[in-house]
């Protein structure tokens, strides 16, 4: 297993679409693996369940340190093409980001939320701040068709109706009834 002590050129620099950025990064807002919950009061004064929702998305931050000419030079030259907002009728790109800890959280593709102007980090250290939010595709919902219709919305007349159908025909026959009345 990976770790900062065994990998630490891995854990400071991060690759996007490829381009392995020559500094050094630093997380500006740590990445998490957020899990969606609805919480469900319970019926008497105290006590409640819960229910899963699925994976949220994973934000985070960086800040691409730079403190030779050549950094600023290949930030602006190699990465911030990259990062740049899409054009007039351009279909915004998920960004493949590749990085030790973003790995174990399943984190892949990203798109890019800020990009912010160089700030002083210290003396002769300077920063670029960008953010980043998860792209992850939605999974298909399975449709399935009405029962006993073949997807026409229209029910056999020919074929017997199972017993809570027959009921519900009953119940409505019955409030037609009493509605004419």
């Amino acid at each position: 297993m990976t770790s900062p002590l065994r990998d630490p050129q891995g854990y400071s620099t991060i690759t996007i679409e490829g381009v392995r950025w020559i500094g050094t990064v630093e997380w500006s807002k740590q990445a998490e693996s957020p899990r969606k919950w609805d919480q469900v009061a319970g019926q008497g004064t105290t006590g409640a369940t819960v229910k899963y929702n699925g994976d949220g998305l994973a934000e985070f931050g960086l800040l691409f340190l730079c403190w030779r000419q050549e950094h600023f030079d290949f930030f602006e030259g190699s990465l911030r093409p990259l990062l740049r907002r899409p054009r007039e009728k351009e279909k915004p790109k998920a960004l493949l980001v590749e990085h030790p800890e973003l790995a174990k959280l399943e984190v892949a593709r990203c798109v890019v939320t800020l990009v912010g102007a160089v700030r002083a980090v210290r003396d002769d250290l300077w920063g670029y701040p960008v953010s980043f939010l998860q792209h992850r595709p939605p999974k298909p919902v399975q449709t399935l068709k009405a029962k006993g219709d073949g997807g026409t919305g229209k029910d056999d007349p020919a074929k017997p109706l199972d017993p809570k159908d027959q009921k519900i025909a009953e119940l409505r026959a019955r409030n037609a009834a009493e509605a004419a009345k």
